[in-house]
């Protein structure tokens, strides 16, 4: 496990926004403050959702 500084851009209630993480990543997006430096970690893809970036936003 690496940490990586990042800013946050923007948040709500669902979602966090973040500036500065590498254009190729692997995320844990759910129970990372549960995970330490070697510890397994199963990775599952994340599933596509209505709008994924901003640009894919509808209007």
């Amino acid at each position: 496990m690496v940490r990586s500084p990042v800013s946050l851009v923007d948040a709500d209630a669902r979602t966090a926004r973040v500036a500065g993480l590498p254009e190729t990543i692997r995320l844990i997006t759910l129970g990372g403050g549960f995970v330490t430096a070697g510890d397994a970690v199963i990775a599952v893809a994340a599933e596509a959702t209505e709008a994924t970036s901003p640009s894919e936003a509808s209007p």
